[in-house]
């Protein structure tokens, strides 16, 4: 990768310092770019935001710092962000419980570990799963991905456990919409997050966003 001062700054109204002056090592970061080339990965960028600025930046050519490219599960992030809005606006609360938004999608038995699942456990990922549920199983589906939802078998007690899955966060965006009446992008764009209409015009799948790694720092 070229050095920081050789890239644009185009489109950004972040401050860029040097990365000793927000307490990033120089020789850390070397070390982490030595080690994704050993381990041949496809970096295409690096940006670290520390203290209130922009300490590292790097693009690999032929990426530039305005350029969207496909970032798997960073709507996980606008997810969150969302839920968090709407927790403060009294529209949801972090204790509700997942199948009280979703009465007519429940299936036929619902257990104690379903019954007690809460939006909490979804937002940590302790949903009770035994293992990942990915957006590219279910981008196949021609059912309702919140019944699909329900399906799946709960291995632990809600909140003991943390297992990593798109399914959490697609069955939040599904709660966002029933508890406001607007999908998550809609709900977010007049919150500030115009950058984000400009930069991709859906949500796909509850995963993946295109989008400029700049822009993410900036929300």
């Amino acid at each position: 990768m070229p050095n920081a001062a050789e890239q644009p700054r185009t489109g950004s109204t972040l401050a860029r310092v040097p990365p000793r002056e927000v307490g990033i090592s120089s020789n850390a970061v070397a070390a982490l770019l030595d080690d994704a080339r050993t381990r041949q990965l496809d970096l295409h960028d690096l940006l670290i935001y520390r203290r209130g600025a922009v300490g590292v930046e790097l693009y690999k050519w032929p990426y530039r710092a305005e350029q969207p490219r496909i970032m798997h599960s960073i709507a996980k992030s606008f997810t969150s962000a969302a839920v968090g809005l709407a927790l403060e606006e009294d529209a949801l609360h972090l204790d509700d419980k997942v199948i009280s938004f979703f009465p007519s999608e429940l299936p036929a038995v619902v257990d104690d570990k379903l019954a007690a699942m809460t939006v909490e456990d979804l937002l940590t990922m302790r949903t009770g799963q035994a293992a990942e549920t990915s957006g590219a199983r279910w981008r196949g589906l021609k059912t309702s991905w919140t019944a699909e939802f329900f399906k799946i078998p709960l291995a632990h007690p809600p909140g003991a456990k943390y297992v990593y899955t798109s399914a959490a966060s697609y069955i939040l965006s599904a709660i966002l919409t029933r508890a406001t009446g607007k999908t998550l992008h809609d709900y977010l764009r007049p919150r500030g997050e115009e950058f984000l209409s400009r930069s991709a015009s859906k949500v796909s799948n509850g995963t993946w966003l295109p989008m400029a790694s700049i822009r993410v720092a900036m929300a």
